[in-house]
């Protein structure tokens, strides 16, 4: 059926099932309502994740390219392992509330740097980690995660460089998620719901 928000579930339901004194309450009614409850309910994720793979990085930030799909729901998420992108569609919910999480491990040269930032719609962020190599053989773990609310399409990348110079680095374990949460009600901008 549909997600919706809380507040549009509210009002289905005063609207679609009220006190029933008059027997006007279809079997439909209360299976929409439960329908729509279940579907706004039900966690959705789009997922990414690379076992191993070997980066040679610049100062010039690339897109991290992934090798399997963890989890992909459209009409909610449609992801593209090639490109690297998680996109969150909105489609009948008028707001949608977002958290992503990125983890993972990497190996390189004692003392290069990896800079992991997360770029939306085409615009980097200031939402980076920048984790020091401790040597070849030492994993070093790097964590970000970003809460996302607004009431546009949104296509999530990972970008990664090193600060300065070139280096070679191998990500491992990494996973780059989206879930979307259930909102109350349309948030003014800029606030969440």
């Amino acid at each position: 059926m549909t997600r919706r928000t809380i507040q549009q579930l509210v009002t289905q339901a005063n609207q679609t099932l009220p006190d029933n004194t008059t027997e006007s309450i279809e079997p439909a009614d209360v299976r929409n309502m439960i329908v729509d409850f279940l579907d706004t309910f039900t966690p959705m994720y789009g997922g990414l994740s690379v076992g191993t793979r070997v980066f040679n990085l610049t100062t010039t930030p690339q897109p991290m390219i992934f090798d399997s799909i963890l989890s992909s729901f459209p009409p909610e998420w449609e992801v593209n392992a090639a490109a690297g992108t998680i996109s969150r569609k909105l489609n009948a919910v008028p707001s949608m509330t977002s958290k992503i999480w990125v983890t993972g491990v990497f190996e390189g040269p004692q003392g290069s740097e990896l800079t992991v930032q997360l770029e939306k719609n085409g615009i980097v962020l200031n939402r980076k980690t920048e984790e020091t190599a401790e040597g070849p053989t030492k994993s070093v773990g790097f964590a970000l995660n970003l809460i996302d609310y607004g009431s546009v399409d949104a296509t999530y990348r990972l970008m990664i460089s090193t600060p300065s110079g070139t280096a070679s680095m191998t990500l491992k374990d990494v996973q780059f998620l989206g879930e979307n949460v259930p909102v109350r009600d349309i948030p003014a901008a800029d606030q969440m719901a």
